[in-house]
């Protein structure tokens, strides 16, 4: 049964208002991300929005086709004469886009794999599962007639590394940072539905998780698992240890201060493209919120300027100063450097733990 997905562009205005009234400004490098992604929410719709190139952590399937010089030129023009004569904005077109080669594809893939390959024990805990396919993921397969995208099953991989190496307590808080679209939110609910789960992320990624989680499992209005942003920014405390078992949370970053009684903090592969500001000032809200443990995927070099990216020696510091050491390392041992980083590099596991808490 194919899983829809609402679409509530009030929802997401409403979103966009309250971080800028909060002052929250993401980086350049996110901004970009949220300019186009808003466009492509708006133009295409939820349903799709996997089976185009994005920003949510999704199988690079396809490319963007960049516009003509005279293109630009003209929508330069005109977002120019809009602006002069007081007029609002027009929401512009997305570029065409195209088939990305076989062999992009293939590097990612082959990637992804290598990762999964640390999850052989109870690996057969994944058929007990069932992909929603919802957004349109792209690479469905067939595996002993059960079917799955290849996103679902890389994300299990992930939630099985954590599993096997984190010992989650029945009804552990656990808090997502920077979940994308919710691949892994949706496995790891999914193969402990007993966890209670909050998420954190920017606009528009915040919208688009919120209204898929929604759509796979219910909005907690409708008897469903999903505390939905408007429900969230009512409270003066977010006390995410009271919720139900199985609850999901939607909390924008800029009340993630009023969180409180977490046990465990993700994050995959997104503090790696953070601010060093920002990633310390997460592990820093995480710990006083009382995380015991945190499990990270990171590439080790990070992505950005030599001199300030957000290394994984950088995080570990930060992790060291708010009581939490390193217990489990899976990965490469020898990642890429920024000279040689190749286009889908491939990322270390991390689990942090505070002594005798868990």
């Amino acid at each position: 049964m194919t899983v829809h997905i609402t679409k509530d562009e009030e929802l997401l205005d409403e979103m966009i208002k309250a971080q800028t009234e909060a002052g929250y400004m993401p980086s350049s490098h996110w901004k970009s991300y949220e300019d186009v992604n808003i466009i492509m929410m708006k133009r295409v719709g939820l349903d799709e929005i996997l089976s185009f190139p994005n920003s949510f952590g999704n199988f690079p399937s396809k490319v963007w086709i960049p516009a003509s010089f005279i293109k630009r030129a003209v929508r330069f023009a005109a977002k120019k004469i809009r602006t002069t004569l007081g007029m609002k904005p027009a929401l512009l077109k997305l570029p065409s886009v195209a088939a990305e080669s076989i062999e992009v594809q293939m590097r990612y893939m082959m990637v992804c794999l290598c990762e999964a390959l640390y999850n052989v024990p109870n690996g057969n805990k994944l058929f007990e599962l069932h992909d929603s396919f919802a957004g349109s993921t792209p690479e469905i397969h067939v595996i002993d007639n059960n079917k799955f995208s290849f996103q679902f099953v890389y994300y299990f991989s992930r939630a099985l590394w954590m599993i096997n190496n984190l010992t989650l307590p029945h009804g552990a808080v656990v808090v997502e940072i920077g979940p994308g679209y919710g691949g892994f939110t949706e496995v790891l609910r999914k193969l402990r539905p007993d966890l209670r789960i909050g998420v954190v992320d920017i606009v528009p990624q915040l919208y688009l998780v919120e209204q898929r989680l929604s759509a796979i499992f219910g909005n907690k209005d409708s008897q469903g698992a999903v505390l939905g942003f408007r429900n969230i920014s009512s409270m003066d405390e977010i006390k995410l240890d009271q919720m139900d078992e199985g609850d999901i949370a939607i909390i924008p970053p800029w009340l993630f201060a009023r969180a409180s009684g977490i046990s465990v903090g993700i994050n995959h592969a997104s503090m790696q493209e953070m601010d060093r500001s920002v990633a310390k000032q997460y592990i820093d809200h995480l710990a006083n919120a009382g995380m015991k443990a945190f499990y990270l995927v990171h590439y080790a070099p990070g992505i950005g300027s030599m001199d300030n990216a957000t290394t994984s020696e950088f995080l570990i510091d930060c992790f060291k100063e708010n009581g939490l050491k390193m217990k489990h390392f899976s990965g490469f041992e020898n990642p890429d450097s920024f000279a040689t980083r190749s286009e889908h590099h491939g990322h270390d596991h991390f689990i942090f733990e505070r002594d005798g808490t868990l």
